[in-house]
């Protein structure tokens, strides 16, 4: 996909390309680890930033609907999903997005549930 072709996903939207590289040079926070990935019943997520919090890490399925949710205060810390949704509810296996946020940045991993 060239930098210059606007496509998201399967949509026009106007904007640009930015690889993860470019992401990551751009941040000032980091997704350091998402552990074990793939993943069969809690994945651990260590994340690191340069500025206060609050940190939110954020869980979503692969058509971007909310999962889960955490707010963080530190910098620094770790995060251990286990799988289930905001009600408690076990998910279902596949792909999944972790965005981790703050006024410093905004990082995504892709992390994979199996059973």
């Amino acid at each position: 996909m060239s930098r210059e072709s606007g496509l998201v996903g399967t949509a026009w939207t106007g904007c640009t390309a930015v690889s993860v590289e470019d992401d990551v040079a751009m941040s000032r926070i980091r997704l350091l680890t998402a552990a074990p990935n793939p993943f069969e019943g809690a994945v651990r997520l260590a994340y690191a930033g340069e500025s206060a919090g609050p940190y939110s890490i954020s869980v979503f399925d692969v058509a971007g609907r909310l999962i889960r949710s955490y707010v963080r205060a530190a910098p620094t810390g770790t995060v251990t999903w286990d799988g289930t949704n905001s009600a408690g509810r076990r998910v279902a296996p596949g792909t999944y997005f972790v965005r981790l946020e703050n006024r410093g940045g905004t990082q995504v991993r892709r992390i994979a549930l199996i059973r």
